[in-house]
């Protein structure tokens, strides 16, 4: 027909592409896939360069660059010292000297209350996102820390106590609460000591808790905006998941209790999800194919039930608790569903027409789904503990305002991804109504994002830019650098008013600011860049 013949994939409009470099030596060249934006941000640099008289610097460090490519970072930083954001005066370091107390000036055993303390902003931020732990467990590490210190844990439990407090520490930064200061044997000190930490998983039998293990870690890595380090770990956890199955539902077997049931469950989606979020940031292929797993959504139990286990009684609370995690789990679905479709290699990609409108619908179908949980405060009966000792409480129907808010972003950000591979050649009407759509998910993000900003800003904190709630989902500063670069664009190419976008510009840099509290480099790498969009605009 003529529509098959129109939306072929040799007349597909998606042309995105990756970027081979050659690295600091012929021996390591570095490739970054074109679902990390990388096709785009030159396509923006490209047309700032063929503008007459323009100011922009063709050989700027950051045209090359995406947020949490760790190890581009490190090679920049060898061949160009002179840069400062490329290299921060404490990189290989995770902490400063005021954060963290030796054993010599901390030598008393911390206090149970202090480990709860100190922990507290990883409950409280990130447990609801990914479930994999379990938090009684946890307790009981820290009960036995207060009594024979860290060294007294096998090195799973360990690493989940160091990578738990590592977190919370990192959280603090952007936060307006402060955290006392921590023992050093508490935390990781940097990238290698965590190496030398985890490397028992390697040659031990896998196991849930190894897995447990990996998984803080390599969040914590997440965190602190290292994807590469992260990702390679990721190829350990995926292989060790899949040595225990957890790929397959439990309810199928009868080996599993109703709580190893639903652990496995939690641990498995949360390593999907962080999966899929590294394979669109590095724009890697997807680890987990959606054929080889059949593991069922929490509470949604597709597959006969063994007597007794916990989804023949899903409409309990812990159900309740664990939905913030099944609607991560089906964006994650669908960012996969996208990356398959514009981002695969341009001799197997296959955006058809009714590939992509199939690809909208589920995103559509999972925004109608979530709409009630940011767009009111009350939600039906969605319940989160935000404590660790907090029980659950039937009246208490709220969903935490930076869960909203990660929500928010997840929607307009997969919005972005679905449009953008088409926007770059403008001389079609599908292309015309992308960048429309992305220009709209632009916006949102960064409106959303000022917004709370503001809501939570503290006039009376000492601490410029902290936040009482601060902003620590670790797809942030992409997301508010590519909205960025798309309203440039746009305006570039007469589709928006220059001063909307630089308006939108200041909105970023102040964004960008409270991201940098954390140190992490990309932020100040990222409020670079803008400021030389501005400067071109």
């Amino acid at each position: 027909s003529k529509r098959r013949r129109t939306h072929s994939p040799q007349n597909s409009s998606s042309r995105e592409y990756g970027l081979m470099r050659d690295g600091t030596d012929r021996g390591r060249p570095r490739f970054l896939g074109s679902a990390s934006g990388i096709h785009f941000i030159r396509a923006v640099y490209d047309a700032l360069a063929r503008r007459p008289g323009g100011p922009y610097d063709h050989q700027s460090p950051q045209e090359n660059l995406v947020p949490g490519e760790d190890d581009q970072l490190r090679e920049q930083s060898q061949t160009r010292p002179s840069e400062s954001n490329l290299n921060p005066e404490n990189e290989s370091h995770f902490w400063r000297v005021d954060e963290v107390l030796s054993g010599d000036t901390f030598p008393l055993l911390p206090g149970f209350d202090q480990l709860i303390d100190w922990s507290r902003s990883y409950f409280e931020n990130w447990h609801p996102l990914f479930p994999f732990l379990h938090a009684p467990s946890t307790l009981r590490y820290f009960e036995q820390i207060s009594l024979n210190g860290i060294r007294s844990l096998p090195a799973a439990h360990a690493v989940v106590v160091r990578s738990v407090i590592s977190i919370s520490l990192a959280d603090a930064r952007q936060s307006t609460t402060k955290l006392a200061v921590v023992p050093a044997n508490l935390v990781f000190r940097d990238a290698e000591d965590l190496v030398s930490q985890v490397q028992f998983a390697l040659f031990e039998p896998a196991s849930l808790q190894n897995v447990q293990a990996l998984v803080v870690a390599q969040l914590l890595l997440v965190s602190q905006l290292r994807f590469n380090f992260a990702s390679r770990l990721g190829g350990l956890i995926l292989r060790m998941a899949l040595h225990l199955g957890l790929h397959r539902c439990p309810a199928r077997y009868s080996n599993f209790n109703p709580e190893e049931s639903q652990l496995r469950q939690r641990v498995f989606w949360s390593i999907y999800c962080i999966e899929r979020m590294l394979c669109q940031s590095l724009g890697l292929p997807l680890d987990i194919q959606d054929d080889d797993v059949d593991v069922c959504y929490i509470g949604q139990e597709l597959h006969k039930l063994q007597p007794g286990t916990w989804s023949e009684n899903n409409g309990s609370s812990t159900y309740q608790q664990l939905r913030l995690l099944t609607f991560l789990v089906k964006h994650a679905k669908i960012r996969g569903l996208i990356l398959e479709l514009r981002n695969k290699s341009l001799s197997v990609r296959r955006d058809t027409f009714e590939r992509t409108m199939a690809v909208q619908v589920e995103l559509a179908k999972w925004a109608n789904d979530i709409y009630d949980v940011v767009e009111s405060n009350t939600v039906g009966g969605l319940q989160l503990h935000t404590t660790l000792n907090e029980l659950p409480n039937p009246n208490r129907n709220t969903i935490t305002p930076a869960h909203r808010l990660v929500l928010q972003i997840l929607q307009h950000e997969a919005t972005i991804t679905l449009n953008r591979p088409l926007i770059t050649e403008l001389g079609s009407s599908a292309a015309l109504a992308a960048l429309q759509n992305c220009i709209t998910a632009s916006r949102s993000i960064i409106n959303s994002l000022d917004s709370f900003r503001v809501q939570h800003i503290s006039a009376d904190t000492p601490f410029q830019d902290a936040l009482s709630t601060p902003m620590v989902w670790p797809l942030l500063t992409w997301s508010v650098w590519m909205s960025c670069f798309i309203l440039t664009y746009a305006a570039l190419e007469g589709h928006l008013s220059v001063p909307s976008a630089l308006r939108y510009a200041d909105k970023t840099l102040l964004i960008l600011q409270h991201l940098s509290r954390r140190q992490t480099t990309w932020p100040d790498s990222c409020a670079d860049a803008v400021r030389q969009l501005m400067t071109a605009l």
